[in-house]
């Protein structure tokens, strides 16, 4: 509270308003710095907690063998990489010097293992787009970047690595991130440094999948999003879910709620003991990533739903 407090007075600004001077409502700076408040806040936290050897150990949220299996098959193949700061997903007949149309920078959620991801990451790639999935470890903090970095020089020094070391040209690149992961994402487009306004974030795109209330608010920037979350039914999308959907501009984002999903069903871990999730999933791991995966090419690729078809 003397944290908030003073961190409010410090940034109370005041306006001449028809040569009379009055106070910005704290109210307003309050929800406009309350992320950026929660995100330093959680990264405090964890980082304390995380000096509890026992607890660390205890909450990391390691790969289903099943998705290690995945990615070391990909590896074997030449469509996938394992990078200091990245493990790279290839489309098919894309390696060293090619081009694509779309790229992905993927953060992971909170804690989990990079390589839980492989599996939904490495079906995104066979349909053509490159993914890059962000190494968060040792701490595993998602609202961070790596080595040391900020989430946005991350996206710059891979963006670099993939274009002027490995040769492969990008037409357009997307931020996209599972849960705490979008503490991330949004600071990254609502801070963007000016090389990569003009560069790889020209007409920024984002997907967020199963996004937490440590989000920034980006309802006022110029950016297109989707937003996949999981919900206990159908017409069931949650008082929290509605609130972080506004911090998001109405007229260009798009939500999709998958029926009787949970929030670790987006990858191939869990359950979480970290965050415990609330909702049950009813449906098999593969049924609710499939449906998650159309739904983030639809988006991507600009095309019509393809939920409903028939293969």
């Amino acid at each position: 509270a003397s944290l908030l407090t003073t961190y409010v007075m410090t940034k109370m600004v005041v306006l001449k308003v028809s040569n009379e001077r009055e106070m910005v409502p704290i109210a307003n700076i309050a929800k406009s710095i309350f992320p950026s408040i929660m995100c330093s806040a959680l990264s405090s936290i964890i980082l304390l907690s995380c000096l509890s050897t026992k607890w660390f150990q205890i909450h990391r949220q390691e790969a289903f063998k099943s998705a290690i299996n995945d990615f070391q098959s990909r590896v074997n193949s030449a469509r996938s990489k394992r990078n200091p700061m990245y493990d790279l997903y290839f489309p098919p007949n894309v390696s060293v010097g090619s081009r694509v149309d779309k790229a992905v920078i993927f953060f992971p959620d909170l804690l989990v293992d990079k390589s839980a991801y492989a599996t939904i990451m490495g079906k995104l790639s066979d349909a053509g787009i490159l993914v890059a999935v962000v190494n968060l470890e040792p701490l595993r903090l998602s609202g961070t970047g790596c080595n040391g970095l900020s989430p946005a020089e991350t996206v710059l020094k891979i963006g670099f690595e993939i274009n002027k070391l490995l040769g492969i040209q990008v037409e357009e690149w997307i931020l996209m991130s599972h849960g705490e992961g979008a503490c991330a994402v949004t600071n990254i487009i609502r801070k963007s440094p000016a090389s990569a306004r003009g560069t790889m974030l020209r007409k920024p795109r984002i997907v967020l999948l199963s996004p937490t209330m440590f989000m920034h608010d980006l309802s006022k920037v110029n950016v297109s999003a989707l937003v996949v979350n999981s919900v206990g039914g159908q017409g069931d999308d949650g008082k929290e879910k509605r609130m972080l959907t506004m911090r998001l501009p109405n007229e260009s984002t798009k939500v999709h709620n998958v029926v009787h999903g949970d929030h670790s069903g987006f990858a191939h871990y869990g359950p979480a003991t970290f965050r415990r999730d609330p909702l049950i999933r009813k449906k098999s791991l593969d049924e609710l990533q499939k449906e998650v995966k159309e739904v983030m090419l639809d988006f991507l690729l600009s095309r019509e739903s393809s939920l409903g078809k028939k293969d």
